[in-house]
């Protein structure tokens, strides 16, 4: 996970949730995963900045900032009290101030077991 979070600019977001079954649920809110697990348990869910995605549905956020870099936009936000980022165009970007939801492919969800940090 240390790897993870650093490799990347900017950095993998990463999120405390509960795994069970293909889904990941950080702060109440039910986050599809491309892998299963038989027993229910803690994770931390990392998500790159360029796979996260700005839409109708998904993860509650706040748009803090909006850094325009040209040709794409990193866009700061806050979710249940942690900082996330968002690489992407600046179509999606909205404006600082704005609520909106995130979401993700489940493919481009990254898990790592909290305590140790493994990649599961």
């Amino acid at each position: 996970m240390a790897v993870a979070a650093f490799v990347g600019t900017p950095q993998m977001n990463l999120m405390a949730g509960s795994w069970a079954n293909d889904a990941v649920t950080v702060d109440g809110h039910v986050l599809q995963v491309a892998q299963t697990t038989p027993v229910a348990r803690d994770v931390m869910l990392g998500v790159r900045p360029s796979d996260l995605r700005i839409g109708p549905a998904g993860l509650p956020a706040h748009i803090e900032r909006i850094e325009d870099m040209g040709d794409t936009a990193i866009i700061s936000l806050t979710a249940g009290g942690r900082s996330l980022k968002v690489k992407g165009d600046l179509q999606n970007a909205r404006k600082g101030g704005d609520h909106v939801f995130l979401s993700f492919a489940p493919h481009a969800a990254h898990l790592f077991d909290p305590n140790d940090g493994s990649r599961l």
